[in-house]
């Protein structure tokens, strides 16, 4: 199973989706979103001038019980960097400084251990300055099982299947986003297949492609790109072996996970030609 939580798809789920940045906040705070509305997904620049790296992942706003306008930044967080407060005391202040409201710092974090490291009041050494970011660990994702409740937030019904995997729960999600109305299904299912362990993983999509091609042609998409995904992969196996191109168990792990068939061919058509894997893979896979 690859390491970590990208970011591509938690973040891409609040773009999709907005309200769910609710649920993670609630998640975090073990609170009750009851009384928060009118969530909207801000711009990440919000026109603070700050360096690329300091930008947020994620910013949405929301209506306070009270009333009053409270921005919440999201951070999607797989390994302890120390260096990461800076980033965020640079991002929370100016957002305060500009906006004069309050701000919240929502950590996904995927590895508990992560998660312990964040999950307590930062204090800067010789300042006056404390951050205390809000934390959603793996130990707050809930497993969700009822057809209801996958259905109400797949979202947070395919990220508790990552963090808690077993063979039932999966089923049971994967079965709801079958039956999504909208392309979510078809995204968050891949995103599951792929970070669940090696031992769930095949066994799911066996007993899915069964009820996908009645359901959904975009999931019977997927399963094609796969398949000839797969087809490239053994191709370019094979011709690196008849050059004496010898792959790392890193570079094999990342073609035998790669389902982008182009990537494949790009990939292959290096290898027709070069005089080492290296540069068959210039700078994307790890040699």
């Amino acid at each position: 199973m690859p390491p970590g939580l990208p970011h591509e798809m938690p973040l891409e789920m609040i773009q999709r989706r907005p309200g769910f940045a609710l649920e993670l906040l609630a998640l975090a705070t073990d609170g009750d979103p009851t009384g928060y509305d009118d969530v909207r997904l801000e711009s990440v620049d919000m026109n603070v001038r700050l360096p690329v790296e300091y930008r947020a992942d994620s910013v949405v706003s929301l209506t306070a019980p009270d009333g009053e306008r409270v921005f919440v930044i999201i951070e999607i967080q797989n390994r302890h960097i120390k260096e990461k407060i800076w980033a965020w005391l640079s991002y929370v202040g100016c957002l305060m400084g500009t906006r004069k409201c309050p701000v919240m710092l929502v950590v996904v974090c995927p590895d508990k251990s992560v998660a312990a490291h964040y999950d307590q009041p930062i204090q800067i050494e010789h300042s006056c300055v404390v951050l205390r970011p809000t934390v959603v660990g793996p130990d707050k994702l809930p497993v969700l099982s009822e057809p209801e409740d996958i259905a109400a937030s797949p979202e947070l019904a395919t990220l508790g299947a990552i963090a808690h995997p077993t063979l039932d729960t999966a089923v049971a999600v994967a079965t709801r986003l079958v039956a999504l109305r909208d392309d979510r299904g078809a995204h968050y299912y891949s995103y599951l297949k792929t970070h669940l362990p090696d031992s769930i993983g095949p066994v799911l999509e066996e007993i899915v492609v069964t009820t996908v091609p009645l359901v959904s042609d975009s999931f019977t998409r997927i399963f094609e790109a796969r398949g000839e995904a797969r087809g490239e992969a053994r191709m370019l196996h094979t011709m690196l072996e008849a050059r004496g191109l010898h792959l790392d168990d890193e570079q094999r792990r990342v073609v035998d996970a790669c389902e982008d068939p182009e990537q494949l061919l790009r990939w292959g058509a290096r290898a027709a030609t070069a005089g080492t894997v290296a540069e068959v893979f210039s700078e994307e896979v790890g040699s």
